[in-house]
């Protein structure tokens, strides 16, 4: 296999040969590689003599002096190997290999210098005080840092590396995330690469399904030499257009330091490809002040095929930008990604799963995977997998970090305690010193004391033993990677030592740390109640794994509605089997968990139902938006809903409908009283009912997937329980076409007399509630409550006048007697009616 050279070390190859020739000698000796290596300016050895707090200026002269002491014969023509240097070409292809790195660098050339037993500059080396060890050691940790400068000349390398990040290099040091899943498109960008001309892939895609992971895969692919021959020694350049332009004040600044890092590529001879993402973001940057625009700067090289580019922009922004300008578009091939399935995105997540672990320091188990993915994609709305996952699976990594980094419980109690006794130790010894407490409480403290202190101890321990734990993991991931690497070389007398005898020796020490009993909850892994919580946050809906007690709940919502809401059963069978049929996904994905159409007269329920609704579903009544439809009866009323067009006022504060969902998509909608609004609002919700969502006034898909639209209307409320005159009084005030997309159509009755009797009972509760801290007990008479049914015509307002009447009279009756003195705490209160039509306080106990 053919040797190859970084362009520094082939610099000083070079160099060495010219200093033989220049001093007559009759071979090239290792004395010269060595001047050459010194004579570099800027280079990584400048470091190296740092470290080891050796002048490098007077090394040089020593090793100066040393070639020019060697023979001389001005009349030779021929120019000779010595075997020294020979042996030094061979150790420094040993060292790199030994480093798992693809080519010789100047630091390679070094540590074979120090390897070179017998020769002159070993000799120099080792009397200065080098260390072929330390030496190792310390340039295995600095080239990881100098890869870029050895590829290219010193300040080319220094261009590069200011405006962007060699990515090839991120991959081979493990710096990038494995990639999973997106072989097709990697495979489509390597088949762009390779073509003659137009060889130039824009990667187009919605945020966050993984366009700038098809070119870190690609990186990945380079690295481990699983593409074309034609790509195999190709860097990837990822260049950040922001870092150019920054500082760029004058005209023309911008274009000249782009024009710069364009030349260093376009004479790399096609082993650069510059990758540029938001490639939209090159039309019309640094065309203002007469500048040139940088897709104009761009488009000369591309049409000449003396750059490769990789871009990545959204479907959006290729259609804004790059689609309109003809020139630039039919220079790339476009290559479309789109969103993973959720199976492709839990096998995403498994591939990268190991480097999270690795940096929290825990085990993520396979069910928060399978969570993450499933979650996501069913409660994150307005985002895109895998990205959406990911960030789920990060963040509740981090949750589960910070709880066992924290003191644990247990802990902070007892220090609190100590705290709090010492405080009362103080209090009482400042009243009376001869207080025999106080030598209690001293013997108290200064035991709790000795008990912390040994519990900090085994706590402090324990995350030592953690520690070990990571760094271990840490090591078998090292180890894992370098395994990688020299299945690509072919070395398998490594690929043996790393995965028969030094991986299973890590994980066996892992093992014997995870195998010992621990009394604080240290090991912590993160499991699928974890995903659920983080996906509750970022939500606001409670997504907790189904136990028992939350099934029965669900089973039981019908009661527990019929219990708060009076005399519509009917109406609330239909609502809770619809919101039972949706939790187990028996529904279509792309359309409201459900929508209903409520009629019925006023007072009967069909409001407070809603707002039951939110507080059972969604654990609060701010998961309700109302929206009274008689504000919404103009025909510019549906900008309200969905924001005003560009221009306009109100245009940069969105809808009140669509704002509301974009920020909590777990929601119930009412429509109150929608006979009242405009037709175009009726237009609108065809579109919510049929697709599941609507598109803003900002162009962003809002997504109505999981609300529960509920529509309230007073039409046809006489025809309740006449089925054919309310079809007909339906179909006069409403389309066929809203009715038919509808869930139901549900007829609230009119409440009957015991009906009224319940929710006299419901709302006399509610008063014993708000005086709660009082612990009252309060009952009305057989007489009073005739009085209050009496008093009320249900049959017309429902119980709005029930409601009332209760606030007039009893409540207005309580706060009096309470006023006076009256009605003690804990009082047991009998209301009563007499004779003369007034309501009054029989007894009090």
């Amino acid at each position: 296999m053919e040797t190859k050279y970084s362009a520094r070390a082939g610099m000083v190859i070079k160099e060495a040969k010219d200093l033989a020739i220049l001093h007559n000698n009759p071979q090239i000796e290792d004395l010269h590689v060595h001047l050459a290596l010194l004579q570099q300016n800027h280079s990584p050895l400048d470091q190296v003599f740092e470290y080891f707090a050796i002048d490098k200026a007077s090394y040089q002269k020593k090793i100066q002096a040393a070639v020019e002491r060697l023979s001389s014969n001005p009349g030779l023509s021929n120019l000779y190997y010595s075997r020294d240097y020979q042996r030094l070409l061979l150790q420094a292809k040993e060292v790199a290999k030994e480093l798992y790195h693809t080519s010789i660098s100047t630091l390679h050339l070094f540590l074979a210098l120090l390897r070179l037993e017998g020769s002159t500059s070993y000799h120099f080396l080792q009397k200065n005080g080098f260390d072929y060890q330390a030496t190792y050691d310390y340039i295995l940790e600095l080239s990881q840092t100098h890869n870029l400068n050895e590829r290219y000349p010193q300040g080319l390398a220094e261009v590069l590396k200011q405006y962007g990040s060699d990515l090839t290099e991120a991959a081979r040091q493990g710096q990038i995330d494995p990639v999973v899943g997106m072989d097709d498109e990697i495979n489509r960008v390597i088949q762009v690469l390779s073509r003659r001309i137009k060889n130039n892939p824009v990667i187009v895609g919605e945020p966050g399904v993984g366009k700038t992971a098809v070119v870190e895969g690609l990186a990945h692919r380079i690295v481990n030499q699983d593409v074309p021959e034609s790509l195999r020694h190709r860097m990837i350049f990822s260049l950040r257009l922001s870092d150019v332009i920054a500082g760029s004040k004058l005209r023309g600044e911008f274009e000249e330091k782009l024009r710069e890092i364009l030349d260093i590529v376009a004479n790399a001879n096609h082993q650069i490809i510059l990758f540029i993402d938001e490639l939209h973001t090159v039309v019309g940057m640094g065309g203002g002040s007469g500048g040139v625009d940088t897709s104009n700067i761009l488009k000369p090289l591309l049409a000449r095929g003396q750059i490769n580019v990789i871009g990545a922009t959204t479907h959006a922004e290729y259609a804004r930008y790059i689609q309109k300008d003809g020139a630039l578009e039919r220079r790339f091939q476009k290559i479309i990604v789109q969103e993973p399935s959720v199976s492709d995105t839990i096998s995403i997540l498994r591939g990268i799963k190991s480097k999270y672990e690795a940096y929290h320091g825990l085990r993520i188990k396979d069910e928060a995977l399978v969570a993450c993915a499933k979650l996501s994609d069913r409660y994150i709305t307005g985002r895109r997998l895998p990205d959406k996952a990911i960030d789920v699976m990060d963040e509740a990594c981090s949750m589960v970090r910070t709880e066992i980094d924290a003191m644990p419980v247990e802990l902070d109690d007892l220090k609190r305690r100590i705290l709090q006794l010492q405080v009362e130790k103080v209090r009482l010894k400042e009243e009376d010193s001869t207080n025999p407490e106080v030598a209690q409480l001293q013997a108290e403290i200064e035991e709790l004391t000795d008990q912390f202190e040994a519990d900090k101890a085994n706590w402090q321990s324990e995350k030592r033993a953690m520690k070990k734990l990571q760094k271990i993991q840490d090591q078998i991931d090292q180890l894992e990677r370098q395994t990688s690497q020299a299945q690509q070389e072919d070395d398998f007398e490594e690929i043996v030592n790393y995965s028969h005898v030094k991986i299973p020796k890590l994980r066996a020490q892992a093992q014997e740390l995870l195998s010992r009993p621990y009394r604080y909850n240290l090991i912590e892994e993160v499991n699928r109640q974890h995903i659920c919580e983080i996906i509750s946050k970022s939500s606001g809906i409670p997504v907790m794994d189904l136990n028992q007690d939350e099934v029965a709940q669900l089973l039981n919502l019908d009661q527990r509605l019929r219990e708060k809401v009076i005399g519509q059963e009917a109406a609330i069978h239909q609502v809770a089997g619809s919101i039972l049929r949706a939790k187990v996904g028996l529904k279509a994905v792309n359309k409201p968990i459900a929508s209903f159409l409520f009629l019925g007269p006023t007072g009967v329920g069909k409001t407070y139902l809603a707002k039951v609704l939110a507080s059972e579903l969604y654990q609060g009544p701010e998961a309700l938006i109302r929206l009274d439809m008689s504000e919404y009866m103009e025909k510019n009323s549906v900008t309200k809903l969905i924001g005003a067009p560009p221009g306009y006022i109100g245009y940069e504060e969105g809808g009140q409908l669509t704002e509301r969902i974009l920020n909590q998509p777990y929601s119930i909608i009412l429509f109150d009283e929608i006979e009242k609004a405009h037709p175009q609002i009726f237009n609108l919700l065809l579109q919510i009912l049929d697709e599941g969502q609507i598109t803003d006034n900002k162009g962003r898909r809002v997504d109505f997937a999981n609300t529960l639209i509920l529509l309230t209307s007073n039409v046809a409320g006489e025809s309740v329980g006449q089925e054919d005159h309310l079809e007909d009084q339906l179909l006069e005030t409403f389309r066929p076409e809203f009715l038919n997309r509808l869930t139901g159509i549900i007829p609230f009755r009119r409440l009957t007399k015991s009906a009224i009797r319940q929710i006299i009972d419901l709302h006399l509760e509610e008063t014993v509630q708000l005086l709660a801290d009082r612990q009252l007990s309060i009952e009305l008479s057989p007489a009073s409550v005739e009085a209050i049914m009496a008093g009320s015509d249900y049959l017309a307002y429902g119980s709005r006048e029930v409601v009332r009447l209760i606030h007039n009279e009893i409540e207005t009756l309580l706060a009096v007697a309470i006023l006076q003195g009256q009605v003690k705490d804990r009082a047991q209160i009998l209301v009563d009616y007499n004779d003369q039509q007034q309501f009054y306080i029989a007894a009090i106990d």
